[in-house]
């Protein structure tokens, strides 16, 4: 009964993921709400409770409710065999790195993140990976690396219509990329796209 309700509780962290990558701001204070409930009331499950933790971490940010991720470091013994866990910890926590405006850093943690991406199934879940990673380069002016992982992160996007806005956000900043560079024709043709 309780690995049900667990795979239940589970499946809804994930939806409350979903709509936090697709910033549904209300959809994803109902869902917290609900799952806040669910955590009362569950039984321990480390692993269960450190995806939530991570989840509601990448909640806060998407709020702009940020504070020192104090916590994200003690879910560390949780994730060792755990790719899920692990790629969100160095996803999430390279997200923060990059909102204090810690790009260097920010770089290093998504290389982290990256060695676990092949786990991950979740198409929409690599275009998040490829868009945030791209943007970081993009920020230290590395557009020989922004510019492949911008690029995969739109054809990641183009895949689901939900992620129409995403996927013209990469082409816009590939168009940047491009005429920062003086490749004004090139530049045009993304910007057309969009």
């Amino acid at each position: 009964m309780n690995a049900v309700r667990n795979s239940e509780i589970g499946k809804k962290v994930a939806q409350l993921y979903r709509c936090i990558v697709k910033r549904q701001v209300q959809q994803a204070a109902i869902l917290k709400e609900e799952l806040d409930v669910c955590f009362k009331e569950l039984l321990r499950d480390d692993k269960m409770v450190a995806y939530y933790n991570l989840v509601c971490f990448r909640y806060q940010m998407m709020l702009e409710q940020l504070q020192e991720p104090h916590q994200l470091e003690a879910l560390v013994n949780c994730l060792q065999s755990d790719f899920l866990l692990n790629y969100y910890y160095y996803f999430f926590s390279g997200q923060y790195a990059f909102y204090k405006e810690r790009f260097t850093e920010a770089v290093d943690l998504y290389e982290q993140a990256e060695k676990e991406l092949a786990h991950i199934q979740d198409e929409m879940e690599h275009g998040e990976f490829y868009y945030r990673a791209g943007v970081c380069y993009y920020k230290i002016d590395r557009f020989d690396r922004a510019m492949p992982y911008l690029d995969k992160a739109r054809r990641f996007f183009a895949l689901d219509p939900m992620y129409v806005e995403k996927e013209l956000q990469a082409e816009m900043i590939l168009g940047n990329i491009l005429s920062e560079t003086g490749q004004y024709e090139k530049a045009e043709a993304h910007f057309l796209n969009c």
